[in-house]
């Protein structure tokens, strides 16, 4: 878990580039943040066939123009992590990953075991949160490269993008998401989609794929406080859900026919006279000592469906249940048993468990 800024008991715009989702994401295919790599020298080796058949169909698509390799590049990267989570529990081999790069980090130490589960969780839900990020990523590249595109003719690009994705043959490969544009579902109801319409949307998924590790980072600061640039991030998301509800709302009887806004229906809990979802409260605090304001986190709570919740109860049981039986497995590495011993790798394996039973019992 990121930690505040050295010397700060609060957490400030800097903490934003550890967020769960610019970490496992962003970050890797824009290239940004500390530590990160370019996503061509991450996993992916495209210098094949199949790989210059991609980005030369991407060239044929004159909107996206000189992006071609960086799509390119985030396809291949999207699609080597979907391997990944396909193949079997005990295969340890990265796929496509580039001999120079360092490998992967080892298992956690003794004091790691209960953020070793919940990075086993948050995994997980990446894993099954891919396509939603290669189309939100792929969306705001396609908007930056032709901010001028219609809804139709944005349609028209990300559809020539995912049939350049299918070259891959990838076992249940991304489709296009919230397309309803096929013959049988006309009149369609993504014709009013904007780049900042988009853009609220992608707000939206970053900050309900972020918000638990966001409650966890604030819980550990002094008053659950943050800065401006910190505040202003959960304030853009509360504002983005509203737009996005407003939008859906407006479409009055079409709301179910639309299939964005029929998952938002279903995720999101608006029961109370349709009201924002998330509720974001705060106190102001001047801290005269370091001369910066902070802003006193009281209350942020993103309300779900019932059927949502049940969803996400059952995805923590899931793991918990996989987590307890990579504990009971006998797949223990002998190099590893040499190094450690039996009696720390038992004890390591039983806080595992315990670990399992206490938080999803």
């Amino acid at each position: 878990m990121a930690k505040p800024a050295e010397g700060t008991s609060y957490l400030q715009a800097a903490n934003l580039q550890m967020l769960d989702s610019r970490k496992l994401f962003y970050n890797t295919v824009d290239g940004n943040g500390e530590g990160s790599v370019q996503v061509n020298y991450v996993y992916c080796q495209r210098i094949n066939d199949t790989g210059k058949k991609i980005e030369g169909k991407l060239k044929e698509c004159t909107e996206i123009g000189s992006n071609a390799e960086k799509i390119a590049n985030g396809l291949c990267y999207v699609l080597m992590k979907k391997k990944e989570a396909q193949a079997p529990a005990t295969d340890t081999k990265p796929l496509g990953r580039v001999p120079e790069l360092p490998p992967p980090p080892g298992p956690p130490g003794l004091g790691d075991t209960d953020e070793f589960a919940e990075s086993a969780e948050l995994d997980k839900s990446f894993n099954k949160s891919l396509c939603h990020f290669l189309y939100y990523w792929l969306g705001k590249e396609v908007w930056e490269s032709n901010g001028s595109l219609s809804s139709s003719k944005f349609l028209e690009v990300m559809k020539k993008i995912y049939e350049a994705l299918q070259l891959f043959n990838v076992k249940d490969n991304c489709k296009l998401l919230y397309d309803d544009t096929t013959p049988n579902k006309l009149p369609s109801t993504t014709t009013n989609l904007t780049k900042d319409l988009f853009g609220y949307r992608k707000t939206v998924f970053d900050f309900t794929f972020d918000y638990e590790g966001i409650k966890k980072k604030l819980a550990i600061v002094d008053n659950n406080s943050c800065d401006e640039g910190y505040y202003k991030h959960l304030a853009a998301a509360k504002t983005a859900l509203e737009i996005v509800k407003q939008d859906c709302e407006g479409k009055g009887p079409k709301w179910d026919k639309d299939p964005y806004c029929k998952e938002f229906r279903n995720k999101y809990d608006l029961s109370n006279n349709n009201k924002n979802p998330l509720t974001l409260t705060i106190n102001v605090i001047q801290d005269t000592s370091e001369k910066v304001t902070r802003y006193n986190i009281t209350n942020l709570v993103l309300k779900y469906t019932a059927q949502y919740m049940q969803e996400l109860a059952k995805k923590h049981h899931d793991t918990a249940a996989e987590v307890e039986q990579i504990a009971a497995g006998p797949i223990v590495s002998s190099a590893v048993a040499s190094l450690v011993g039996l009696p720390t790798i038992l004890f390591l394996l039983y806080k595992v468990t315990i670990w399992a039973h206490l938080k999803y019992k």
